[in-house]
């Protein structure tokens, strides 16, 4: 974790309106561009090998674990390759400037935190559903992230606890915390930038009703958890942590125990 630190000294240039807009805006049309081709390949061999009509095949899809780990991984990785483009502009060292070196007892700590909270909002979330009947359903295009095997487990902990939090935290709380904190202070930088964290996942629009904006809520709790992360260690080596450990637990909530 200790990178690049004390190669660079130069001053990195602020974050501009430029590469906080265009580098994901550019990183996720080439992700749904590639998300459309990866999708129009699996319906192509579905209609054809599986010879399905094109809603059973459209079903298939919806339901297909590794068709969606794969959308997922496509849309992100063009994202976090034009993120790091951008940074690159901004500093001949981008890591230092976003992974500033940590010891890892607080990286351990960091994890362990957002384990704690994953736990925490899913504690909510049974409490809620037992004392106002709130239902917390997942969706069936949700339900197929979930993995059934060890081997899908490995999967979705590599796209959806690494690959997913690394493109977020580079963007949430490495480009839009900064930005946010060249014009405001410290607090309202780190809440503005966990209600668009919390919001762009759009659990309202999959969720209408309470529960959906419960969801939002939480995620909005976790993105400020992330962001005092930030702003006391001035590393994304710690929000990512949070990040990984509470969307590993999540993706593991299936082999838990109930």
């Amino acid at each position: 974790m200790n990178g690049e630190a004390g190669q660079h000294t130069m001053t990195p240039s602020p974050i501009g309106l430029r590469q906080l807009i265009w580098a994901p805006l550019l990183g996720s049309a080439v992700g749904l561009a590639l998300a459309i081709a990866v999708t129009t390949g699996w319906m192509m061999y579905a209609l054809s090998g599986m010879r399905l009509n094109v809603g059973a095949a459209a079903g298939a899809l919806q339901s297909s674990f590794d068709a969606n780990m794969a959308i997922i991984a496509v849309v992100y990785l063009p994202t976090i390759a034009f993120l790091w483009h951008a940074a690159g502009k901004l500093t001949p060292a981008p890591a230092v400037r976003f992974f500033k070196a940590v010891s890892s007892r607080i990286v351990l700590l960091a994890l362990a935190t957002g384990v704690a909270v994953s736990f925490a909002c899913m504690g909510l979330e049974a409490l809620l559903s037992s004392v106002f009947g709130i239902s917390f359903e997942l969706t069936a295009a949700e339900r197929a992230l979930l993995p059934s095997t060890p081997v899908q487990l490995a999967i979705a902990v590599a796209v959806m606890g690494f690959i997913g939090p690394f493109a977020e935290e580079i963007y949430f709380r490495g480009f839009l915390l900064q930005w946010l904190r060249q014009h405001m202070g410290i607090m309202p930088s780190v809440l503005v930038s966990a209600a668009t964290f919390g919001l762009v996942h759009f659990f309202m629009l999959l969720h209408p009703g309470a529960s959906g904006w419960i969801t939002t809520g939480e995620i909005f709790a976790v993105g400020v958890v992330m962001g005092v992360w930030v702003v006391r260690t001035g590393s994304l080596w710690t929000s990512f942590a949070v990040h990984v450990g509470y969307n590993c637990i999540v993706v593991m909530q299936t082999f838990l125990p109930n």
